[in-house]
């Protein structure tokens, strides 16, 4: 585990160099790489379904996943009513599947347009990035002529996801209804003056927002 992280903030430090001040490591090639260091001439026998399972499976035993409560149901609410979603992501080549996993449906299906499906690890970019949001906002702008102010932006980072979404004219919305996974960042300086434009505690409750801006 601590050489994986070694070789993680090693990626991060290149990409810094490179410029990219929030940068994302694609963790398959991490796995790839500590693979072939341990297994040397036996590594060429491995395919990449196998290495894939390796690094989801160490996913899944030391990082606890579940779905929140009303989350399926929520986004097909959303889906009838005939509003345009997408996910801005910090991921992994597994995220998706683990997404479709607890929604028992494909991401295009439960109504995740594929062009505002962003994937931090595709990109080399994390938020709290600004430019991991700029694809999505293109394509809302270009295709649907939806801009910024009209977008709403779902988190429970203040970092990650308030602040970005605020940078770049998008209201932001924290969700509260995880007390273990909400982060606030109360010590930061810098986000002192961050404040989202609404709180909610359950996923729900953006069918009450949706229906008072009516």
């Amino acid at each position: 585990m601590e050489k994986e992280l070694v070789k993680i903030e090693n990626e991060h430090q290149k990409s810094q160099v490179a410029d990219i001040v929030y940068p994302e490591v694609n963790i398959l090639e991490i796995w790839k790489n500590a693979l072939r260091q341990v297994l040397k001439n036996r590594f060429d026998a491995l395919d990449e379904t196998l290495i894939q399972l390796i690094a989801l499976e160490y996913e899944l035993r030391t990082h606890a996943n579940w779905p929140m409560p009303e989350l399926r149901s929520t986004l097909l609410s959303l889906k009838n009513k005939g509003i345009l979603m997408g996910i801005v992501s910090n991921s992994q080549f597994y995220t998706p599947y683990l997404l479709e996993t607890f929604l028992e449906d494909s991401l295009e299906n439960i109504g995740i347009l594929p062009e505002l499906q962003i994937w931090s690890y595709q990109l080399g970019i994390a938020k709290p990035s600004v430019e991991i949001f700029q694809k999505p906002l293109s394509v809302l702008s270009n295709q649907f002529n939806i801009n910024p102010e009209n977008v709403v932006y779902l988190g429970n980072d203040v970092r990650n996801d308030i602040w970005p979404a605020k940078q770049l004219g998008i209201k932001a919305i924290l969700f509260a209804g995880d007390q273990k996974n909400i982060l606030l960042h109360d010590s930061d300086e810098q986000l002192k003056t961050v404040r989202p434009d609404a709180v909610i505690s359950s996923l729900d409750q953006l069918l009450l927002l949706k229906k008072a801006e009516k």
